[in-house]
């Protein structure tokens, strides 16, 4: 039986991998911003760099910071991106720390690692061509939502696991109930090469950012 679900999981990997080839390469023939800075809440903003093969033009990669302090953060950029980041003391997570917003980093050998590439490519960042995402999770409140929708950036969205048509920055993820939070948007929903974020047109919310 164990030999027979290892087998089924290799192939529906492969089918999978082989159909989400196929969809991003229908998707990179309409893409026209390539030099975008995605600052992003969570993974999602280097899952989306990593789909389309663009450079890393963002910190905001392979991390985690809690909504209401990637709201403080977006709203005073410029202070945040000139603090250094300094390490907080965890014993199973790398954690930097700028004043008072905490960052767990993800998929990183060492904090070294992470703040290296963090100082590398804050310099990369391109304020004429960015946007910002944030996902209703890790411990979001419907405050969040609004005070994401406040900030005085013109390309930003926010994917909610409940509808906030008050909201122009806001999106629904379906199949949300209320009040949850939402799950990983690089998260598969089929066999066939789709992912939660495919829900939404990536692809005409970059190319708006960069027009």
């Amino acid at each position: 039986m164990k030999l027979i679900k290892k087998v089924y999981h290799k192939i529906d990997n492969k089918i999978f991998d082989f159909c989400r080839k196929f969809r991003l390469k229908m998707k990179k023939r309409h893409l026209k911003n390539y030099d975008v800075t995605i600052l992003c809440s969570d993974c999602i903003g280097g899952v989306i760099y990593h789909d389309f093969n663009l450079r890393f033009n963002s910190p905001t990669i392979n991390l985690y910071i809690k909504p209401s302090e990637f709201v403080k953060f977006c709203k005073n950029l410029d202070f945040y991106l000139n603090c250094k980041l300094e390490q907080v003391n965890s014993n199973n997570r790398i954690i930097g720390k700028l004043k008072d917003i905490n960052i767990v980093f993800l998929h990183y050998s060492s904090y070294k690692e992470a703040e290296k590439k963090w100082n590398e490519r804050v310099k990369r960042i391109n304020k004429n061509n960015m946007c910002l995402i944030m996902t209703c999770k890790d411990g979001y409140t419907p405050k969040d939502i609004k005070d994401f929708d406040s900030l005085s950036f013109k390309n930003k969205i926010v994917f909610t696991p409940s509808k906030y048509n008050k909201y122009n920055s806001s999106y629904y993820i379906k199949g949300s109930d209320k009040g949850e939070e939402i799950k990983f948007l690089g998260t598969k929903t089929n066999h066939f090469g789709k992912k939660i974020i495919d829900d939404f047109d990536i692809v005409s919310f970059l190319n708006k950012v960069g027009e």
